[in-house]
């Protein structure tokens, strides 16, 4: 084969220097188009124009389409339709969005269609009068490059076509043979992944968001849609069944119960010496505290947890800490290097006996700790003392954020000034600031729903709890923080430092941004940076321990003039009784526990309450958040009482409790007063508040033999000291 193809023209002959792989005739322009081997194409109709192509030789169409636009530039024939004005410097293909793009001298870019042969888009002037020399598409052919004679470069300098655009394209290419869109560029047949690895990158990109997207819908139904959906409309029962041991737990060796401790058929109208009298003769001379922990009422052993009746199991608990240690670690590693920030802190690392991990393993099916727990003190004594290392908004006020409304009456719940601080050993608690004095009342004007949160509220409520054996309000303690330090050095959320600033007397403030009070007026200031403040410790969170949030049936109105239907109806809690939890276990009794407590320390704010989710029908309530208690002590709030006073029923355990607080050697502000003098911050509560828990507890002990006197004792006291130890003998059994 000599390589040379003749052609029949009467005015031009030529040759090519590789084979010939096809030939045609455009009969528009009475034109023969031949193209070689070496992608040099000659068109014959007495001008020789030999034209250099960059495609392959599977793309003939797209070489005729490439002549059709040199035609109207060479003037072959007067009655050409021009498609451009002036001269073309350069043309590029784009095999990704199939089109042509063309580069005209004059800064002119034209967008075709390969598949219909129309005008995609034209920007003119993109280098100015600068003539456009060359073009380029980058790896991703996404992004257009172009260069001009001054030396200039400019890459994606239209954002419609080349950032938005791109979705209309992607969308009209999948719409192509599929075949077709696997062509390459350079003549040879290659897969789309090969031809451009990021556009494999954009749907591997697709597949992330939507895993993504979808482990967070699950999340969602798992732990808020169906647990709501199981309260509205299905009974849950309770899933704590006997089933093998898995492992051994080192527990206390004595007996379930104290003998002859406490007679459980005792009168409520026993003197204070029937009560006495079954003390113990333990030779306790300590103090009144002392000796109140070693009455038999506080030695009532509730039966062992076994190991299937605690919250959590030890190796997945600790298995799951780690995981989050070594995550803080990375995220604090990574931090730092993108801030520019040279910390020689000290990396954290988890202590699988640190008194909040020994608190966490200790919550059972009957309270979330032990009376002879010897780490709760500890972890008392951790959170006055260690080191904090990070500070941030707690979970809720993160999640209201951005919905705040400043303007309502009503604020939404958790919209309250409070911090969630970690400590070195990666423990986590609550800050709540000091907003109040300690002799301040709360004015007579205030609703409850717009009174402060009061810090020394939340010490003295855990006291009281404590006190009084619910053992259902986690530990806290009081601490004096350095907000500049602890608070604004530690923290790395950016809205959280945006809102400290220094008072004209020069102290460091901060205050809640659109979560509470959205005024600098409202905020809290420390003296100059040392701030008073509650630390309540974390419960486990909810991917470990799931938890049920339930309305209080006794749920007040919120609003100015609305009221419930509790508050109108004296027989409401009848319609309460038929209702599922509340028709069976210990579920109404707990809810009247809560309600003396409240009415103790004056909270009227108790609108919900929690639940572990494990522990089913019969777990206890967990009382969170009392920060707005201790508000007024010259007033009793009754309507606090209305589960008692209108169901009249009572556990006997508390009713022992309770009486025995109102005799003169345990006197309940006697023993509050000493046990708040453990706490590192001084008077906690003023003598006021302590003399009016003795007036309210005789006011609670007076409505209870009110309805003892119209029902008669079987009805009213409820016998749950007897059904623990029946509980006992058939664990035994």
């Amino acid at each position: 084969m000599d390589h040379k193809v003749c052609l029949w023209n009467q005015y031009v002959t030529s040759q090519h220097s590789m084979i010939v792989q096809d030939m045609a005739i455009y009969k528009p322009l009475g034109q023969m188009l031949s193209y070689s081997k070496d992608a040099v194409s000659e068109r014959f109709s007495g001008i020789y124009c030999p034209v250099q192509l960059r495609f392959g030789l599977q793309h003939f169409n797209l070489l005729l389409c490439q002549l059709n636009v040199s035609i109207a530039t060479t003037k072959c024939a007067e009655d050409v339709l021009f498609t451009h004005n002036v001269k073309l410097s350069n043309t590029i293909y784009n095999c990704f969005f199939r089109q042509v793009v063309i580069v005209c001298d004059d800064s002119t870019v034209v967008v075709w269609d390969m598949e219909t042969g129309t005008k995609c888009l034209q920007l003119n002037n993109i280098h100015g009068q600068e003539e456009t020399t060359c073009v380029s598409f980058d790896t991703t052919q996404r992004r257009l490059i172009t260069g001009a004679r001054n030396g200039t470069i400019k890459a994606g300098w239209n954002k419609k076509f080349l950032a938005v655009e791109w979705n209309h394209q992607l969308a009209l290419y999948n719409t192509t043979d599929h075949r077709a869109g696997q062509q390459c560029c350079k003549g040879r047949t290659r897969s789309l992944q090969q031809q451009s690895p990021g556009i494999m990158w954009m749907r591997r990109d697709r597949l992330v968001v939507t895993l993504i997207l979808a482990t967070v819908f699950i999340a969602d139904l798992y732990f808020n849609i169906l647990p709501k959906v199981q309260e509205k409309y299905f009974k849950y029962n309770c899933t704590c069944q006997d089933s093998k041991t898995t492992g051994e737990r080192n527990s206390s060796n004595r007996d379930y119960w104290q003998n002859s401790s406490t007679d459980t058929s005792l009168p409520i109208a026993s003197e204070a010496g029937t009560l006495l009298s079954a003390q113990r003769q333990t030779g306790a001379t300590g103090s009144q505290l002392q000796k109140l922990f070693s009455h038999p009422l506080y030695n009532i052993q509730t039966p062992n947890p076994r190991p299937e009746e605690y919250l959590l199991q030890r190796e997945e608990t600790l298995n799951y800490y780690i995981r989050k240690v070594s995550r803080w670690n990375r995220h604090q590693r990574y931090y730092n290097m993108a801030a520019n920030i040279s910390s020689t802190a000290q990396v954290v690392s988890l202590e699988p006996e640190s008194s909040w991990i020994k608190f966490h393993m200790g919550i059972n099916r009957y309270a979330l700790y032990s009376r002879d727990d010897a780490s709760i003190d500890q972890l008392l004594k951790d959170m006055g003392k260690i080191d904090i290392i990070n500070a941030d908004y707690t979970q809720d006020e993160k999640i209201l954020k951005g919905i705040c409304d400043c303007t309502q009456v009503v604020k939404p719940s958790g919209h309250h000034l409070k911090l969630s601080l970690k400590f070195q050993d990666f423990g986590k608690a609550m800050f709540k600031p000091m907003r109040q004095e300690r002799d301040e009342e709360t004015p007579e004007d205030f609703f409850y729903f717009i009174d402060f949160q009061r810090h020394n509220a939340e010490i003295a409520a855990f006291h009281l709890d404590r006190i009084l054996d619910f053992r259902r309000v986690p530990p806290v303690v009081g601490r004096f923080i350095n907000v500049t330090k602890e608070i604004l050095d530690t923290t790395r959320n950016e809205d959280l430092k945006s809102v400290f600033f220094t008072s004209p007397a020069n102290n460091v403030c901060f205050f809640a941004k659109c979560l509470y009070m959205c005024k600098t007026e409202y905020a809290v200031c420390g003296n100059p940076d040392m701030l008073e403040g509650s630390l309540s410790a974390y419960v486990p969170g909810l991917t470990l321990a799931p938890r049920f949030s339930i309305p209080n049936p006794w749920i007040r109105s919120y609003t100015f003039e609305k009221k419930e239907e509790w508050e109108v109806n004296p027989h409401y809690c009848d319609t309460v009784k038929q209702l599922y939890p509340y028709n069976s276990g210990n579920r109404l009794l707990n809810i009247i526990d809560m309600a003396i407590f409240d009415f103790l320390i004056g909270n009227m704010d108790r609108h919900h309450y929690e639940i572990f989710t494990k522990f089913g029908d019969d777990g206890f309530l967990l009382h969170f958040d009392n920060a707005r208690g201790f508000g007024r002590h010259s007033r009793d709030e009754i309507s606090i009482l209305a589960p008692l006073t209108q169901c009249c029923i009572v556990k006997r355990s508390t009713l022992l409790r309770l009486k025995l607080l109102s005799q003169a050697e345990f006197r309940l502000s006697d023993v509050m007063r000493e046990s708040l003098l453990r706490d590192t911050l001084p008077h906690v509560l003023t003598e006021p508040h302590l003399l009016a828990l003795d007036r309210r507890l005789q006011r609670i002990l007076k409505a209870v033999q009110k309805c003892v006197k119209k029902y008669g004792e079987p009805h009213v006291v409820a016998e749950d000291i007897t059904e623990t130890q029946q509980h006992r003998h058939a664990t035994a059994r």
